[in-house]
């Protein structure tokens, strides 16, 4: 992956240019810090992609804040969200699981979640954890293959998500 993606970095980085052009300085932004390839880059550029995959999930999905959790559900509302938009549609279904449980991944794993699994495992939980970046309670997270997860999720839900809904919209609409 990390290979792959510094061999791309200007394409991605144009592709999300012309798709989100109010995220653009931000976006290239965190690239350059990325691309200087030193932990303090590492360190600015993994919240600043987490922080652009959200208002992108949120742009996306009509909903304001779609990474956090539905009140009472083990939900992420964005995910609900989408699960409504796809209903059956087992093509999409199959492209989207991951979204559709973000809630159970270490990126978006709650604090409740995170101490369960130091519980369960005896670790320590040292995944990266938007949570955890984006409020501070970790410093140690600006590594290269960080930096290179947060893109990747950035690149899913900016690139590859609304692909995959207006195909399950096309798909729904030739079955009605």
């Amino acid at each position: 992956m990390m290979v792959y993606y510094n061999d791309y970095w200007d394409y991605y980085s144009e592709l999300l240019a012309e798709k989100y052009p109010a995220r653009k300085t931000a976006i290239h932004s965190a690239i350059d810090a990325h691309r200087s390839f030193a932990p303090a880059g590492y360190s600015l550029s993994i919240p600043v992609f987490l922080a652009q995959t959200d208002g992108i999930f949120s742009e996306v999905t009509g909903i304001s804040s779609a990474m956090d959790k539905v009140r009472g559900q083990n939900a992420i509302k964005g995910s609900q969200w989408l699960s409504t938009q796809i209903a059956a549609d087992e093509k999409a279904i199959g492209s989207l699981l991951p979204v559709l449980e973000l809630h159970e991944l270490d990126i978006l794993k709650s604090q409740r979640a995170r101490e369960a699994k130091v519980q369960e495992t005896g670790k320590v939980f040292n995944a990266l954890n938007r949570h955890q970046v984006i409020h501070g309670e970790v410093s140690d997270y600006g590594t290269e293959i960080n930096s290179m997860k947060a893109f990747s999720f950035l690149l899913f839900g900016a690139l590859h998500l609304p692909g995959i809904l207006e195909g399950a919209k096309q798909r729904s609409a030739q079955n009605e």
